[in-house]
């Protein structure tokens, strides 16, 4: 049995416990890393109906997104994302794709998921961060930017052509994408 104490953006004391009779299975809690918060704003619309359809009302939304970046197994990505965050370069920008059930996508600066920062850094693939549930956040690939591999030193995986492909742009994950573990770098949760 495994158990703890933190606490909550707001100051309240989290408490948990995690048990399992299987001594293969584990849980781990990760705490120290930095915190980003997302203020979205969308005014809401009217999508009209298409023949006989009713029109459908996609009502207004504001709040915060916050995730915890996982600069623990993901430094160079976490890092990098952090400082775009805090020299505002994500100010104003929009989340140029959604789609249902799968993703949102962001962190474009020309808005239409053609744009980049200007550079590009290295993938980080580790075996603990695959897409096993709602809000991750990864990166966007340009190009593809992953073929299988082998494993390679630090825990990291290398997946045969490890062409740097990640930007600025991001995504964080409406259910679970399996189909894209090690080919995106998995770096926060919200």
């Amino acid at each position: 049995m495994h158990g703890g104490v933190g606490e909550e953006p707001d100051g309240e004391v989290l408490e948990f416990t995690v048990k399992s009779s299987h001594k293969k299975l584990f849980a781990r809690v990760r705490t120290g890393n930095p915190i980003m918060r997302i203020h979205v704003s969308y005014a809401g619309t009217t999508v009209e109906g298409e023949g006989e359809e009713e029109d459908t009302v996609v009502p207004p939304i504001e709040g915060d997104l916050e995730f915890q970046l996982f600069r623990d197994v993901a430094p160079i990505t976490a890092n990098f994302i952090a400082g775009f965050a805090q020299a505002g370069f994500y100010d104003d920008q929009i989340f140029h794709r959604i789609i249902k059930d799968f993703v949102v996508q962001g962190g474009d600066p020309a808005g239409t998921g053609s744009g980049d920062v200007g550079f590009n850094f290295d993938h980080e693939f580790r075996p603990e961060l695959i897409f096993t549930g709602r809000g991750q956040l990864a990166m966007a690939n340009s190009n593809g930017g992953y073929n299988r591999g082998n494993p390679f030193g630090s825990g990291f995986i290398s997946l045969g052509n490890s062409k740097a492909t990640n930007g600025s742009q991001f995504f964080v994950t409406v259910k679970q994408p399996r189909h894209l573990d090690f080919r995106h770098t998995i770096f926060g949760q919200m």
